[in-house]
């Protein structure tokens, strides 16, 4: 590639046009494009051509559109392709990869190298993106929805253990509510707040799911013994469900879960391995 200023070429890898060759000196030429012309300078121990004769060392030559460049006995041809506005484009041709390279004005003058990507490179690069989205994407939400399935296992675990707190203390014998739970401060406050039904004027899900208690008083008339249950329902919304599983939980302290999160766990569902 010739951009504006100095193009080294040479052995080193560090130059701008490298020829990996053992007879083509480590720093060999120096091609300068200026607005108006361009110039090349030898440096080596085994000299530079321009046009099948050796130039004079460490002496600027002009060189035009189609002259051949020597270097060593490979020879390259200098094109001047087209204009961008005022501003020619040069390029250089056989082994060392042609490119065509335009270069722009700063607003303190200085020209500036205007490189980017070209179409086919952003094409694969959004590719590439959609590739690593559709493959990473599902995963994430599954572990997302797994993760949510083990926070509302643990609540369910947190009820079941302060409703039996509760029926042996404060509640003489009965089971509470969600707001009689929170009441006592068996439960905080985000439990309340995903609880149906609940006294609690925000309805916020905890961690993607929501838990609908059913408590019954104890009635010696109709021999009815206290119970409670509770289901933990994944939230749907959008089309997207807050987790993979439901859950159930009853006076027995057993947790047990649906096959699915479209089906509801009850009393019958298997429990939790």
């Amino acid at each position: 590639q010739l951009y504006y200023g100095k193009n080294t070429i040479g052995r080193l890898p560090s130059n701008d046009i490298h020829i990996n060759k053992p007879n083509v000196s480590r720093e060999h030429a120096v091609i300068t494009v200026f607005e108006d012309k361009v110039e090349i300078l030898d440096s080596s121990l085994n000299g530079t051509c321009v046009n099948f004769e050796r130039i004079k060392k460490d002496e600027a030559l002009t060189i035009k559109a189609d002259d051949e460049i020597g270097i060593c006995v490979d020879i390259f041809s200098l094109q001047v392709e087209r204009k961008v506005e005022d501003l020619v484009i040069y390029g250089i041709g056989s082994e060392v990869a042609f490119v065509q390279q335009s270069y722009g004005q700063s607003s303190n003058g200085n020209r500036l190298n205007n490189r980017g990507f070209s179409l086919l490179e952003l094409l694969i690069v959004i590719t590439l993106i959609g590739i690593i989205a559709a493959i990473s994407v599902p995963n994430l939400l599954g572990s997302r929805k797994a993760a949510n399935a083990a926070s509302a296992i643990q609540t369910l675990r947190l009820i079941s253990s302060t409703q039996a707190s509760y029926n042996a203390g404060v509640g003489n014998g009965e089971y509470a509510g969600i707001d009689d739970l929170v009441k006592q401060q068996y439960v905080d406050s985000s439990v309340g707040q995903a609880s149906i039904p609940s006294a609690s004027s925000i309805q916020t899900p905890k961690s993607g799911y929501i838990f609908l208690f059913n408590v019954v008083k104890s009635d010696s008339s109709t021999n009815t013994v206290a119970s409670y249950d509770v289901l933990a329902r994944p939230l749907i919304s959008n089309g997207l469900i807050g987790g993979d599983r439901s859950f159930f939980v009853d006076q027995s302290n057993v947790i047990r879960a649906s096959s699915s999160a479209t089906q509801l766990a009850d009393a019958n569902s298997l429990p939790l391995q």
